[in-house]
């Protein structure tokens, strides 16, 4: 399988993805699935899939969120970027969603279809700890079983 972008970015696309979430929800008070709709709408996903340096290095997870925002309903968000050291639910699963969606190679229009975003962070409380490769096991069976009941 070939991923859209190397392996040495993987690490700085989780943190982007994780602080995104965390802080579109627990700063600035956006429901976790309308923002991830959002994400998905704006188009931003589809730069992140394909690995364009600006969303996977270049901003941090603020910047991208303020983004997204102003592409899908152009308010301007003028917050300080605040992201914490304690890592909520909403981190890990953006975290972990970047992870994913590179290493399957799906779109996250695709992956959402399979998993909401909300039934992924309702993961936090018994994967926060575990090895990525378990959640990975996880989504890959979903998709599976989605796909076939399809």
């Amino acid at each position: 399988m070939i991923c859209a972008y190397d392996e040495l970015y993987l690490n700085s696309a989780q943190r982007i993805l994780g602080d995104m979430y965390d802080h579109s929800v627990n700063t600035l008070k956006f429901d976790l699935n309308e923002f991830h709709k959002m994400f998905i709408i704006s188009g931003i996903s589809n730069q992140v899939e394909i690995g364009n340096p600006a969303y996977i290095a270049g901003k941090n997870g603020c910047e991208v969120v303020r983004e997204v925002i102003h592409d899908c309903t152009d308010r301007l968000i003028d917050t300080e970027d605040i992201m914490y050291l304690d890592k909520s639910p909403e981190y890990w699963a953006g975290w972990s969603l970047a992870y994913y969606q590179w290493t399957s190679c799906l779109t996250f229009r695709e992956i959402n279809n399979h998993m909401p975003i909300d039934k992924i962070c309702g993961m936090y409380d018994a994967l926060h700890e575990a090895d990525i490769s378990l959640f990975v096991e996880i989504m890959d069976e979903q998709c599976r079983n989605h796909a076939e009941g399809s």
